[in-house]
């Protein structure tokens, strides 16, 4: 930490992060499972905050075919979960000679369309040529695992959204449980779930205990942060 700080670092590449991050760490820590990487991984949260270096994870997709792009990286999900932002480079199932850079995670911004690009040759290297935008793709979509965006899609997604915003708005009373939101929110509980899942996946909600007749249960809470970042960032639930 100190030598970042010291050198006025802006961005610390770990790559690949999987045999990079083991070499360091205790042997008892399993970097296949989701609690022992997140605690591991938050020394470097506290790096990045002290310094203000930009943390960079690479890693390779795993040989899992039929995964969701959100679970291809090798290791734990752990690394997916923690990043405020995840990019997908991807060969086309199509076309070997072109290549996809898709969002596959944020929370920074609003959603941006899928990169096309080439890897052209200049002499004796290469260079990367962007080929321009392809907003029918998906991370998911282009590993084959999702559709394409279509109007049942998009529907979906803006369904999500308003879901998202409702549990936020909700929740902005005060922490309660997932029975709590769900009547306060008069929807139906698979809705509740996804909604709640995605939002703790980006990091605007956490899970606490909620006291209610006395009895200690397991709800909801906004993180601390979420105001600003609902303020801030056009990708976040509309609460403010």
């Amino acid at each position: 930490m100190k030598t970042a700080g010291s050198k006025n670092g802006k961005i610390i590449l770990i790559a690949p992060a999987e045999s990079t991050i083991n070499s360091y760490l205790d042997h008892k820590i399993d970097t296949n499972n989701d609690a022992s990487t997140r605690h591991a991984l938050a020394a470097l949260a506290v790096l990045a905050e002290e310094t203000g270096c930009a943390i960079l994870f690479i890693r390779h997709h795993n040989k899992t075919v039929g995964q969701k792009a959100m679970h291809r990286g090798m290791g734990s999900v752990a690394y997916t979960g923690v990043a405020r932002s995840v990019l997908m480079a991807a060969k086309s199932p199509d076309d070997p000679d072109q290549r996809f850079l898709a969002r596959v995670k944020g929370n920074l911004c609003a959603p941006p369309a899928v990169l096309s690009y080439e890897v052209e040759p200049v002499g004796k290297t290469s260079r990367i040529a962007w080929t321009g935008e392809r907003p029918d793709l998906t991370a998911d979509a282009i590993l084959g695992t999702g559709k394409k965006p279509g109007k049942q899609v998009a529907d979906l997604e803006s369904r999500l959204e308003a879901d998202r915003t409702a549990v936020c708005r909700t929740l902005l009373a005060g922490p309660d449980t997932k029975r709590g939101i769900r009547e306060q929110c008069a929807m139906g509980g698979t809705r509740i779930k996804e909604a709640i899942e995605t939002l703790l996946e980006d990091g605007y909600v956490g899970p606490c205990n909620v006291t209610k007749n006395g009895a200690q249960l397991d709800g909801f809470k906004l993180l601390e942060t979420t105001g600003t970042k609902h303020r801030d960032n056009q990708d976040s639930p509309g609460v403010f």
